[in-house]
């Protein structure tokens, strides 16, 4: 458990500023698109440090990661859970947000098929964050598990 918390820290706390930085270097410096601020990209990032490095991590490990690893923990208490399961337990999530984001701000409007495009941008993150919790959490805590149903009783 201890290992899942500190992953689940780790991910929320670098790997979601690191996403954010690099989203907001694509519009501002290589597509030079200045339509939300007009500056250079270290002048918006020192802006945004304190949304960068502690509101969103912190809203992304609470309304996300922390769901995320309730679902699994629930689910593999029944049987054990295949990659791809994980992967679209987490874009449920994002899925869910989505639609509830939506409600307030009038996603609704347009067709729904304009909005379908969500599944398809929410996948690699899906694939990221559930790969990795996967990779670092899950498939260790089995094999733990296993070596310790497989060792000889001590007498």
């Amino acid at each position: 458990m201890k290992r899942r918390i500190t992953i689940n820290i780790l991910l929320s706390f670098v790997l979601v500023p690191i996403i954010m930085a690099a989203r907001d270097y694509y519009f501002i410096v290589i597509l030079k698109d200045h339509s939300f601020f007009y500056g250079t990209f270290w002048e918006y990032e020192t802006l945004e440090l304190l949304i960068t490095l502690l509101i969103t991590p912190l809203f992304w490990l609470i309304f996300f990661m922390l769901p995320y690893n309730l679902i699994i923990l629930k689910k593999e208490k029944k049987r054990r859970l295949r990659f791809y399961e994980k992967v679209l337990y987490f874009e449920l999530l994002l899925m869910i947000a989505w639609f509830l984001l939506g409600v307030i701000e009038n996603l609704w409007s347009h067709p729904f098929w304009k909005n379908l495009n969500a599944v398809f941008y929410f996948l690699p993150f899906s694939i990221l964050f559930a790969g990795l919790v996967h990779l670092f959490v899950d498939r260790k805590e089995h094999s733990s598990t296993m070596q310790k149903l497989n060792a000889p009783l001590a007498q």
